[in-house]
């Protein structure tokens, strides 16, 4: 990677080691909010389809302690503060290398605060790891995607 250093007077200088950039510092401060769901095909393999209507987001994540914060920051970035809405939130860890799943393991759902404490570890490892959401719209008390 390289970045821009600035030398004396201001003048840009390429460097060639440096090792951090901006943009590891907004993945400190957000997460990735994607929306669409999951996929599982007959060989086993998954894939995230995207919402086209709703697409993704970014989150603060600094403000965000718990499972249900992080489902009230979402709720509010795609502006469904109000509406009767379920939010399944997950993330995987197959494309980050991670040991714990294997090739055609299952995301990983955020469901309770456990689950949140897990994200957020996975998360100081590798910064960024996305949330997948899908919202499914609840009426009288059943969900429809």
């Amino acid at each position: 990677m390289s970045c821009i250093r600035y030398g004396e007077g201001g003048k840009g200088m390429a460097d060639g080691g440096c090792s951090v950039s901006s943009i590891e510092g907004v993945h400190d401060s957000y997460i990735v909010v994607i929306s669409g769901r999951w996929i599982m095909y007959d060989t086993g393999d998954w894939d995230f389809k995207l919402d086209s209507d709703r697409m993704g987001r970014a989150v603060y994540a600094k403000l965000i302690t718990s499972v249900e914060a992080l489902k009230r920051a979402i709720i509010e970035s795609y502006g469904l503060v109000g509406m009767s809405v379920a939010v399944e939130m997950s993330y995987w860890l197959r494309e980050h290398g991670s040991c714990a799943v294997g090739e055609r393991e299952a995301p990983v759902q955020i469901f309770n605060d456990k689950d949140f404490d897990l994200f957020t570890s996975a998360r100081k490892v590798d910064k960024y790891i996305n949330v997948f959401v899908t919202f499914k719209e609840e009426v009288d008390g059943k969900s429809f995607i």
